[in-house]
């Protein structure tokens, strides 16, 4: 049986890994919720400066790969995305990524917003679901998370009954 792709036979004979990603954004399949819950709050910095911290579950493929690009990390590629997304459709794991978002910093005349802050994205998690502990995280570029970056799945995590101190990198 073959696949298609508007309404034509889809090969992968002769595709790159990023023609084949390319094409994968058009097809999303979306996984069942874990039922823990998304969560919202402001954090001070004690600067002065106010960020909305928003952490949320990964529900599609193509949210993993739009995470992926964000986080400049391993979800991009296509064994990546194989892999999580295999875990995410059994419900295995659950996958989470946090985003901050200064509050005040955009530009504002006349009522019209001129700029618009862009969030971003501070770190990406794995849940596993049967155990309830975070097995991995990381920060942009596959990095180790930032301190706000990790306070905030800790935040989360206590909320949710999730154990976050056994995680490891990617």
């Amino acid at each position: 049986r073959t696949g298609q792709q508007n309404g034509e036979p889809f090969s992968l004979k002769g595709k790159t890994v990023n023609s084949v990603l390319k094409t994968a954004r058009d097809v999303q399949e979306s996984f069942a919720p874990s039922g823990l819950k998304n969560m919202k709050w402001d954090e001070d910095l004690g600067d002065g400066k106010l960020i909305e911290i928003e952490v949320k579950e990964v529900l599609t493929t193509l949210d993993l790969v739009n995470i992926g690009d964000q986080m400049q990390n391993c979800l991009q590629t296509l064994r990546g995305m194989y892999k999580y997304a295999a875990r995410a459709r059994t419900r295995s794991s659950s996958f989470w990524y946090t985003t901050s978002l200064e509050k005040d910093s955009g530009m504002e005349i006349m009522g019209k917003e001129l700029f618009k802050p862009k969030k971003k994205y501070i770190i990406v998690f794995e849940v596993w679901s049967e155990s309830k502990i975070v097995h991995q995280a990381e920060g942009p570029g596959s990095t180790y998370p930032t301190n706000l970056a990790l306070k905030s799945m800790q935040k989360w995590a206590e909320s949710q009954d999730v154990a976050w101190d056994t995680w490891e990198m990617w």
